[in-house]
């Protein structure tokens, strides 16, 4: 008998909404756009009381922790209850603690460090930097994702691309705001080209968990994460081989207990012609 596992037979059972695209969208865009706030609040603030360079740096880094829980909240709103449920204060902690590091890591140049992004290699670095940096939030949410995804990784690229993307359309946007003297124009423009980025932003990182969805490992139902290992995969090899063992003994039997049936039946019809 073959123990080949076509898919898990545990998982989506208990999934009682379906991943949608406009879901996810619909919650990430509200919550990303609604993390953007705590950073507008604390530049105007910072500008108009001249804060020190190192107490902007740290209030930026604090909005970050901010603006990683509020998207993780709603990235966990989207997937609750589908294929790919994850722990929502788990999914909400990493969030705010991968963004937070990210805006700590991509500060540093403009606080700390002024690099001649004039020069080649050293724009190259930059470039290099930023990609990694921007990695860094995806990374610690596969973190979680793995025990529910195989092949977790995958999120990395996605949401990476997805976020630079949008930050090429949102730079895109401020181009036409250059020579602008009219601030409403200028606002406007960007408030525009955030609004975009972030749509695409969202609709891109939707795409992609419903490709990752097709891999999910468990189902939310039994509130197990089951780790994609070799001894969890082996064992659940083992209980598949030994489920289909059970399944074959029960159709066995139930094929003899009917054959008994019909056996008795024609006993008895026998009998009651001969009386």
């Amino acid at each position: 008998m073959s123990t080949a596992v076509q898919f898990d037979w545990w998982v989506l059972m208990a999934a009682t909404k379906a991943f949608t695209i406009p879901r996810w969208s619909g919650y990430v865009v509200i919550m990303t756009a609604a993390s953007f706030i705590p950073f507008s609040m604390v530049t105007l603030v910072s500008v108009l009381d001249n804060w020190f360079g190192i107490l902007q740096y740290f209030a930026f880094v604090l909005m970050g922790l901010v603006q990683g829980a509020l998207i993780g909240f709603g990235q966990a709103l989207a997937m609750r209850k589908t294929s790919v449920s994850v722990p929502g204060k788990q999914w909400v902690l990493v969030s705010a603690l991968g963004t937070g590091a990210t805006w700590a890591i991509a500060l540093i140049p403009g606080f700390f460090v002024t690099p001649d992004l004039t020069n080649l290699i050293y724009s190259s670095i930059a470039a290099f930097f930023i990609i990694v940096v921007v990695s860094l939030f995806p990374y610690v949410q596969t973190r979680i994702l793995r025990y529910r995804i195989r092949g977790a990784w995958r999120w990395i690229p996605i949401t990476t691309g997805s976020w630079l993307i949008g930050a090429l359309v949102f730079g895109l946007f401020t181009l036409l705001t250059r020579g602008d003297v009219n601030i409403f124009k200028a606002v406007g423009i960007m408030t525009v080209g955030g609004t975009i980025a972030v749509i695409i932003i969202a609709v891109l990182q939707g795409y992609g968990m419903r490709y990752l969805a097709k891999d999910v490992i468990a189902s939310p139902r039994y509130g197990n994460i089951l780790p994609d290992t070799p001894r969890v995969n082996a064992a659940k090899r083992k209980v598949s081989k030994v489920s289909n063992e059970a399944q074959a003994r029960a159709k066995a039997a139930a094929k003899a207990a009917k054959v008994k049936a019909k056996s008795a039946t024609k006993k008895v019809a026998s009998r009651t012609k001969r009386r």
